[in-house]
């Protein structure tokens, strides 16, 4: 099994990254919160990867630290929930930010990601609730600013501001909703990962 790969950006078309390894090209599918912290193409990311086998198919999926990989990891074992419902939450918010939540006891924030209803937001709230501690731990938070930089601010061009709302519409929003969250959020100067919260909160 793989279980983490460092090598030369090819592509990122959110959310799916293409990474050469040795000559090899690797495509991953990562959460947006781990997205925005990957450099641009042609430079050298380092991720661990989640490697799922199943009988009919084979995927990678990729994370910039530990801890959202080992969250994607136990959701996934959340009956229910598949990697593309993982991959949402992850991508709506921080392990962090889930561990708050679960803590909180309250599954109405899980409703807002897409495919997530209210059974499957409780259910996820009951199954995680005593798997969700470390988290919150400040060597967790260590750890998720050493695996690389923080989400950069948006810089203020509109192929910057088309690649947020493009990760928006990947989450399963609506182009015309996303376009217009997006571009309220933007205009605030907030960070890729603030848009992101931003959009959700205002579902």
């Amino acid at each position: 099994m793989i279980g983490s790969l460092r090598g030369k950006i090819l592509e990122k078309n959110a959310p799916e990254v293409l990474l050469e390894v040795y000559g090899v090209g690797y495509e991953l599918a990562v959460p947006m919160m781990s997205f925005y912290k990957l450099p641009e193409p042609g430079q050298e990311a380092f991720l661990y990867i989640a490697h799922i086998i199943k009988e009919d198919s084979e995927s990678m999926y990729g994370f910039a630290d530990k801890s959202s990989k080992r969250l994607f990891l136990e959701l996934i074992k959340v009956s229910g929930i598949g990697p593309k419902t993982a991959l949402a939450v992850l991508s709506a918010m921080t392990p962090e930010d889930f561990a708050r939540v679960i803590r909180d006891g309250s599954f109405q924030p899980l409703t807002k990601i897409p495919g997530v209803g209210k059974k499957t937001a409780e259910r996820i709230v009951v199954e995680m609730r005593d798997r969700v501690s470390e988290w919150a731990d400040p060597k967790t938070q260590a750890e998720v600013q050493q695996s690389g930089p923080a989400a950069p601010v948006l810089p203020e061009t509109n192929q910057e501001e088309e690649e947020a709302c493009q990760a928006i519409i990947a989450l399963g929003y609506k182009p015309q909703w996303a376009s217009a969250a997006v571009h309220k959020a933007y205009k605030k100067g907030m960070s890729a990962e603030e848009v992101i919260k931003a959009v959700l909160a205002a579902v």
